[in-house]
């Protein structure tokens, strides 16, 4: 009878390591909107673990000593970059050479933009400032805008460079990979269609950020921001710069100002003081959506539709 237990269990253990041949937890990443592309390019080989989950701010967070134990018995950590996760710099320098630490922002061909200067920016300043195309660089300087997945365009490069990292790491599952990510490539051009469709109307209607975090989503889309609260999250806004807004505010006749989640709205409503100016809510990291298969998609439908819901 034992050994007929001892058999079955057996039997379940090798069942488990057919449908996850990679393992649980092998790879971790660090925020939703890239889990969910690289649990959708993994597909049934393995299940990903986020670091990051619901409101927690990319800004402010720290790693549990349990996300320390699993990043270090882990194959691959994706990440955005690391100026954008700061959390993980220290914990990079205690991880084992073994473990895999692939940069998304370093990936060929994706487009760089910097970070916008001032609060206030010109109707047309955007023209002003090239972006980039980066290869073969270990890390990117603070002034550039990290919020790269927010472009469909470079979302797909994303999501190739996923499938290439996870090809070396598991090359038994390299056809599952190249599969799944075509699959998850042609979504995301359908959904870019649709998009772009959806927000035609409001294309001329000026707003107003939280922070400058979605300049990819403008940019690609050509809407017509113009202006940020803030920067950076972590530093707040002085008292002429809240001045600048509500000019602009004025000036542009805007028609929203966004806040996000994971912050106060109290900055927003002191911006928007003595104006009629609608608000609305953003979100670059859909806090508020099922993590996994589908987020990164949702995400970016989610923010085209509290830009319509606003601003028509």
């Amino acid at each position: 009878m034992i050994r007929n237990a001892v058999f079955a269990a057996g039997l379940i253990l090798l069942s488990l390591q057919s449908a996850w041949p990679n393992g649980e937890g092998e790879v971790v990443v660090s925020i939703a909107p890239i889990h969910s592309l690289v649990k959708e390019v993994m597909g049934e080989s393995g299940d990903p673990i986020l670091l990051l989950r619901g409101y927690a701010s990319p800004h402010s967070f720290q790693l549990k000593p349990s996300q320390l134990r699993k990043m270090h018995s882990a194959r691959a950590v994706f990440y955005v970059s690391k100026s954008f996760e700061t959390f993980l710099i220290r914990s990079f320098n205690g991880l084992p050479s073994s473990v895999a630490k692939i940069s998304l922002m370093d990936a060929s061909n994706i487009e760089i933009r910097p970070y916008r200067e001032g609060g206030a920016w010109a109707v047309h300043e955007e023209e002003a400032h090239h972006h980039e195309t980066l290869e073969g660089r270990d890390d990117h300087a603070f002034d550039d805008d990290p919020h790269i997945w927010l472009d469909p365009e470079n979302a797909v490069t994303i999501v190739r460079q996923i499938e290439g990292e996870l090809g070396k790491l598991f090359p038994e599952n390299k056809a599952l990979y190249g599969a799944n990510a075509k699959t998850l490539v042609a979504k995301i051009q359908s959904m870019d269609k649709r998009l772009t469709e959806k927000l035609a109307p409001v294309l001329t209607m000026p707003f107003v950020v939280f922070h400058d975090s979605y300049q990819y989503f403008e940019k690609h889309y050509g809407l017509r921001a113009v202006g940020s609260i803030l920067l950076e999250p972590k530093s707040s806004p002085s008292i002429a710069r809240l001045q600048e807004i509500r000019a602009k505010i004025k000036e542009t006749k805007a028609k929203c100002i966004f806040r996000e989640p994971q912050f106060s709205d109290k900055l927003v409503r002191t911006a928007s003081e003595g104006s009629t100016i609608k608000s609305g809510l953003l979100d670059p990291l859909g806090s508020d959506l099922p993590q996994g298969v589908g987020l990164y998609i949702g995400l970016m439908e989610t923010l085209a539709d509290a830009m319509v819901s606003c601003l028509k």
